[in-house]
């Protein structure tokens, strides 16, 4: 009976199922997850003493520096010495969502708790919609899927590390990059858009999470080389069977 349930075919379930059991398992991961911030009232953040406040000191020297206010490659906590920023992550992604928040008003604060619970709307959503659009991965695989890595035990626990939450882009920049390789002869503006946004993403992933980025790479390699040796040797066995 389970197996069925995780196996059946997307096209069985109505509209409306589908999208309680996508919605419903995004809520139930992100209410667990941030449960100490909710209950809180978002009163507090994850970290600790000293990355968190290296952290949110970063965001908002970015920040101050788009505005004009302060010198983009010298954040003034190496006094007097400049051109300090690429010393460590510069989570400058990040500033499509902080930015705003912070220009609705938010205090710096709430502005870097409520960005890392966007991105996790859209890590869960784009991962979503990767395996599902090109993996033809069934429904409820897919949704446990995006739970258990957008969610995951381990990214709690070393959540203390905020910069560990650049890994909410990895899923943007696949699912982007899957795009632009299958539409480009279907549709190859949209293709050649899809493609520039994930080579502009994940090239801004490395001022925001350098090692993050790095391991992600290393793990497409790791995967085409895989994908590409499975494909070799199914050919292999079907040349020796005929």
């Amino acid at each position: 009976m389970l197996t069925q349930l995780f196996t059946k075919n997307s096209h069985n379930f109505s509209s409306a199922t589908k999208y309680a059991i996508i919605i419903g398992g995004f809520v139930l991961g992100f209410a667990f997850f941030f449960r100490a911030q909710l209950l809180s009232k978002f009163d507090l953040l994850f970290g600790d003493r000293g990355d968190a406040r290296f952290v949110l000191f970063v965001h908002e020297h970015v920040f101050r520096a788009l505005l004009g206010r302060s010198d983009f490659l010298s954040p003034p906590y190496f006094y007097d010495v400049t051109r300090t920023l690429g010393f460590s992550d510069a989570l400058l992604l990040n500033q499509i969502i902080y930015a705003p928040i912070r220009g609705l008003g938010a205090d710096p604060y709430l502005a870097l708790l409520l960005t890392i619970m966007t991105l996790s709307i859209a890590s869960y959503g784009f991962l979503y919609g990767l395996l599902r659009r090109f993996g033809r991965v069934p429904v409820i695989i897919a949704v446990f899927a995006s739970f258990i890595f957008t969610f995951a035990n381990n990214l709690f626990v070393n959540a203390n590390h905020l910069q560990l939450f650049a890994i909410y882009y990895a899923p943007v920049v696949a699912y982007f990059g899957s795009y632009a390789i299958v539409e480009i002869h279907t549709n190859k503006i949209r293709s050649l858009i899809a493609g520039g946004a994930a080579g502009l993403l994940y090239g801004l992933l490395f001022s925001t999470g350098y090692y993050t980025a790095w391991f992600f790479g290393l793990s497409l390699l790791i995967f085409e080389a895989l994908l590409i040796g499975g494909k070799h040797a199914a050919a292999v066995r079907s040349a020796v069977v005929y």
